[in-house]
């Protein structure tokens, strides 16, 4: 085992990845699934986009009352056995309200969770192998979002529209996740603040201690994360491309196609986690955010045209490397900054942030779309990438040297 995972920092590497296997056995078809039961786009689209609100504004709460208690594992385990139960519930229901209730909770857990899971990897890991070992953490979760998929395909092929098998099947690796929870070396972990301590960790406290660093790399992520929409719109855009450019024999179909290359995009994310978040320790964090807004601006600005199959492939390739800096490098580099009592609170507004900057880059794209076209949308977002690619060239920021 590498020299920088520890066995709590493997063990949270594990969790991640039945729970993600978890939910992506599920994801790429839940729309699917949503359409069948007869919800409507804005029914679908008002459930994605509350839940997703809620999880990034719990994120910070959940953070900061983390930090005030010196718990971590404690929210760590209730996040994943609500994330692991709450699915299931899904598929298995026809009604509106539960099935928005359980999505809702779904997501919730993300933020009971996230940022308490954040500062254990923090805590575990020494400044030098802070990008390596969210990479490494990244990497094993994103490789259950590469193998559940298959089996989502496998099911799309053979079984057609009986989704609610599926959606059981999801419990089984979200059942082995939370179990793992278990495992987690709590006195390596949890601190026991005095009373004084406590008393001192607050919110405001933490704004004003936190480094001017701090708040302009956040402020220049949370730019960034209002361009970076949901992937819903990539998929779909991949799909509106495939269409228009059907001089290839699709034996399958789009649906299908689309779906391989959501697998092409975790597998690209999986296999270069590793290597980026080693390079980023070496060369340094700002660097490698330049260059993942170059591969952001140079993917935006390819899919606004119609490509070639090959040509799209390349792209979703280059997105899954955009996505593992975006991931893992911005919560390595933000992490020099907070002080060691506010890990959890200082990663915790990071999330929060950037989930409310993408539901309203989720607004904004989709707008763009309906009143031009995808074409456009893409066009216009590669152009505005270029001005946060500035803000991270040109902009001072102190350099720790790790």
């Amino acid at each position: 085992m590498k020299r920088f995972v520890t066995r709590n920092i493997l063990l949270l590497s594990l969790i991640s990845f039945f729970n993600d296997l978890s939910s992506e056995i599920i994801y790429p078809i839940l729309p699917l699934y949503l359409s069948s039961i007869g919800l409507s786009y804005t029914a679908i689209g008002a459930v994605e986009g509350v839940a997703e609100l809620i999880s990034s504004l719990s994120k910070v709460f959940f953070g900061f009352f983390s930090d005030k208690l010196g718990k971590k594992v404690i929210f760590v385990k209730l996040g994943y056995a609500i994330s692991a139960f709450s699915k299931p519930i899904i598929g298995l229901s026809q009604s509106f309200p539960v099935i928005f209730i359980s999505r809702v909770a779904d997501r919730f857990s993300k933020g009971i969770r996230t940022a308490p899971r954040d500062a254990i990897l923090i805590s575990e890991s020494k400044p030098e192998d802070r990008a390596k070992v969210f990479s490494f953490h990244r990497s094993i979760d994103n490789l259950g979002g590469a193998i559940a998929p298959i089996g989502s395909l496998v099911f799309l092929v053979f079984l057609g529209n009986n989704y609610s098998h599926l959606f059981l099947a999801a419990l089984i690796p979200g059942a082995i996740a939370v179990t793992l929870t278990f495992l987690l070396k709590v006195k390596s972990i949890d601190s026991n603040p005095t009373e004084a301590q406590v008393k001192k960790i607050s919110f405001n406290s933490f704004i004003k201690k936190a480094d001017i660093n701090y708040k302009k790399i956040l402020f220049g992520l949370v730019l960034l994360s209002i361009l970076n929409s949901t992937d819903f719109y990539f998929l779909l855009r991949a799909k509106e491309i495939l269409a228009f450019n059907n001089n290839y024999s699709l034996t399958v179909s789009p649906d299908i196609l689309v779906l391989i290359l959501y697998i092409i995009f975790n597998i690209s994310y999986v296999t270069t986690a590793n290597p980026i978040g080693a390079i980023s320790d070496k060369l340094g964090h700002k660097k490698s955010m330049i260059a993942g807004m170059l591969f952001f601006a140079v993917v935006y600005g390819l899919f606004a045209y119609n490509l070639t199959l090959p040509m799209i492939i390349i792209t979703f390739i280059c997105w899954g490397i955009f996505m593992t800096i975006y991931d893992n490098v911005s919560k390595a580099w933000l992490s020099l900054y907070i002080p060691k009592e506010y890990k959890a609170t200082g990663i915790g507004l990071l999330v929060t942030l950037m989930g409310i900057g993408t539901f309203f880059g989720n607004m904004i794209m989709g707008s763009l779309i309906d009143s031009f076209n995808s074409s456009v949308a893409f066009s216009l977002v590669s152009i505005a990438s270029l001005f946060v690619l500035a803000y991270f060239l040109f902009g001072k920021f102190k350099d720790i040297k790790i």
